[in-house]
């Protein structure tokens, strides 16, 4: 397996930043629809499914910038997110590469383990950021200082353990999906490498397609944290899971991952091109490779 390059830390940080900024307006419209989705019960109305009655719902009550209602506030997670993580996992990457030669049976399980590290850390300062951002998105029509309010409101009610609340299924979640996407990536990646691809088309089939797998298999945790983030339930994520499928069926596990995939193929994509090409661009800089497309 070739080891795809990548710059230091602080480097890899602005990268990334700059990958996110884009594809948030991408991800934006799909993450408000899959909210949606989520926090709302079966539709009751006959014949119509819970998408249209989302996209209807939104549509109805805040126009088409409804769609991209918290693009700010998403940013406000994202970049922080995407610096800590990208950061972290490349030199954490770089580090278990560089001590593979004496163990190289590890070598193909270093995507895995390093970017679940990566998440892990990522997850445990940024989870009162992404709930505060899930509720946005649930609190259709509340402005960011009343939800800011609430949410202090709440913290001394209850405590600072309160703004980690569903930090649980968004550890599985997050830790699953970096773990299975960079192992898709990376095997991707290389395979299109040998086919003589431009980085670009590498990037574009290697991030699309490990994101949509991922996607997929890790909804029921995705759908998880929505809830409790959002109706504050304090059940375990086994009686969630379980309270879920009986309820709504095994289709209720799954609620939200039409736009989730619709969004991942696109978003990964963009964010691998994006974080790829500018930090191609920085190593050509500083001598290390050629930056042709």
């Amino acid at each position: 397996m070739s080891v795809r390059k990548a710059p230091s830390a602080k480097y890899s940080a602005a990268s990334s930043a700059c990958a996110s900024t884009i594809t948030q307006l991408v991800m934006v419209p799909c993450e408000t629809i899959k909210v949606q989705l989520q926090i709302f019960q079966k539709v009751k109305v006959k014949g119509e499914s819970p998408l249209a009655n989302s996209l209807r719902f939104i549509y109805r009550n805040e126009g088409i910038l409804g769609f991209w209602r918290g693009y700010f506030v998403s940013l406000s997670c994202s970049i922080p997110s995407c610096a800590i993580y990208y950061s972290s996992f490349e030199t954490l990457r770089r580090m278990a590469y560089a001590k593979s030669a004496s163990h190289p049976k590890l070598t193909p399980f270093i995507p895995a383990i390093t970017s679940s590290l990566a998440q892990l850390l990522t997850c445990l300062v940024m989870s009162p950021v992404d709930r505060f951002r899930t509720q946005y998105w649930a609190a259709r029509g509340k402005k960011v200082s009343e939800l800011l309010h609430e949410t202090a409101a709440q913290v001394q009610r209850e405590g600072v353990q309160t703004l980690y609340h569903g930090l649980k299924p968004l550890l599985i979640r997050d830790i699953a999906f970096s773990s299975i996407y960079w192992s898709i990536y990376e095997q991707l990646r290389t395979s299109a490498q040998s086919l003589g691809l431009s980085p670009v088309l590498q990037n574009l089939i290697a991030g699309s397609v490990g994101g949509m797998a991922t996607t997929a298999v890790i909804t029921p945790f995705d759908v998880v944290k929505t809830r409790q983030q959002v109706l504050e339930t304090r059940e375990s994520i086994w009686c969630t899971l379980k309270m879920i499928a009986s309820q709504e069926g095994v289709r209720g596990l799954f609620r939200g991952m039409t736009p989730r995939v619709i969004q991942t193929a696109p978003t990964m994509s963009i964010m691998m091109i994006v974080y790829d090409g500018i930090n191609r661009f920085i190593l050509h800089k500083q001598g290390h490779v050629d930056v042709s497309l």
